[in-house]
């Protein structure tokens, strides 16, 4: 929310360009005028802060638009973020790999390099990370005093404002200090923001992809791996998007009979759903020989992927249809839950599980199945086709976003 005149001017000053530079950021080419409309600010104090931007070469009137609108006897030109002036790091951490994203202001792509080591080490991990970002920092490509910030997003429950990793259970993970780790490592002068995969992508897409979503208050992501991630994202009236809890979706309990595991119970969403299982219990169908085509994968290369499975799925294999079936109808029920507790008005769903077209069906047949409420209010649900740099991208949203809300003397 806007602070209001009568509050401490500094703060006051800090709140109104955070603002001005975020509505910039999401609806450039953009005037002053609307501008002014939008945040219920005067135009003197929309141009004071504008000038300031432009002097200090983040934003500039509008060079692919002729719109002009008449405001205060003189016509004003619209104005954008200029892409180029700030460029932003995003690490993604995973037990396979590490994906490093050199970005500029907008998130466009402009460098990217990848870590294939598998482990759970936490030493080789940060080591793996700040090595990524020393090669980021120090590419031809972009002179380092452009580089703002670096963001980091990992599975597990995060303490953004410490940059901790509180726990990451299957890493076994506990009061991880990882922002001041990679500090430690890579001397990097800037802000560094640590978060969760799954808000991170949700970042990425209200940041860089806000058309997606419309006029969408408060939205869901609904991201897959090997577990299950469903974070609440909201809107606020000063265009900042903040999450609303973990969204450890993969935790929720589907089956309570199921008995327990060094992780809790096993009749939870993700030890039906989650890739990690649906590779297991693949693998174990290809054991005994119903999945012959998984079978030569594994005795090649002693491991399978999703997309070893989907293929078997699309070449008519009924045992993995059945357990990818099954998969989806246990997320439908899952997010039916979500979306009859807050009804978002938005629920992105990325999962691999669905590059298959077949698997929304059971999916899809679940969810409107255990849905309450009238039709008319159900949520709108966008699949996303999973890109391999999404997690690092997000990451460097997560910079951005916290960048926007920095002061410009």
């Amino acid at each position: 929310m806007l602070i209001e005149p009568g509050n401490n001017l500094p703060r006051v000053k800090i709140s109104n360009q955070a603002a001005i530079k975020r509505i910039v950021y999401l609806y450039g080419p953009i005037t002053r005028l609307e501008i002014a409309k939008a945040l219920n600010l005067t135009l003197p104090t929309i141009t004071t802060n504008i000038n300031n931007m432009i002097h200090n070469e983040i934003i500039q009137e509008s060079q692919t638009t002729t719109t002009q609108v008449k405001a205060m006897g003189r016509k004003s030109n619209p104005v954008e973020i200029i892409p180029s002036s700030r460029y932003f790091i995003g690490v993604e951490i995973k037990q396979s790999y590490r994906i490093a994203v050199l970005t500029d202001y907008k998130g466009n792509i402009i460098q990217s390099i990848q870590d294939d080591t598998d482990t759970t080490n936490y030493e080789n991990i940060i080591q793996s990370c700040a090595s990524l970002i020393n090669t980021m920092l120090h590419t031809p490509t972009v002179n380092s005093e452009k580089i703002f910030g670096i963001g980091i997003c990992t599975p597990g429950i995060i303490d953004t404002q410490k940059g901790i990793l509180k726990v990451q259970r299957q890493f076994h993970w506990k009061n991880k200090n990882m922002v001041e780790d990679i500090l430690r490592l890579t001397k990097f002068k800037g802000n560094i923001t640590l978060e969760n995969d799954a808000i991170a992508r949700a970042t990425m897409f209200n940041l860089f992809n806000n058309t997606l979503l419309g006029d969408s208050h408060i939205f869901a992501y609904l991201f897959v791996s090997d577990g299950i991630s469903c974070p609440l994202m909201m809107n606020n009236p000063n265009f900042v998007c903040t999450s609303v809890g973990p969204g450890e979706l993969g935790y929720m309990i589907m089956d309570p009979n199921k008995p327990d595991d060094e992780f809790g119970s096993t009749g939870k969403l993700s030890s039906f759903s989650g890739e990690r299982v649906i590779k297991e219990q693949c693998i174990k169908e290809a054991n005994t020989g119903n999945i012959p085509a998984l079978k030569a994968i594994l005795d090649a290369n002693n491991k399978i992927y999703m997309q070893d499975i989907l293929r078997s799925q699309n070449e008519g294999n009924t045992a993995v249809h059945e357990i990818l079936s099954k998969a989806a109808s246990y997320l439908g029920i899952a997010i039916a839950n979500v979306d009859n507790m807050f009804r978002p008005d938005c629920i992105l769903v990325e999962a691999k599980l669905f590059n298959n077209e077949i698997n929304k069906t059971p999916f899809l047949e679940a969810l409107q199945k255990n849905l309450f409420g009238p039709e008319e209010d159900k949520a709108n649900f966008i699949f996303i086709t999973p890109e391999n740099e999404y997690g690092a991208k997000g990451a460097a949203a997560i910079a951005i976003q916290k960048d926007l809300g920095t002061y410009i003397g």
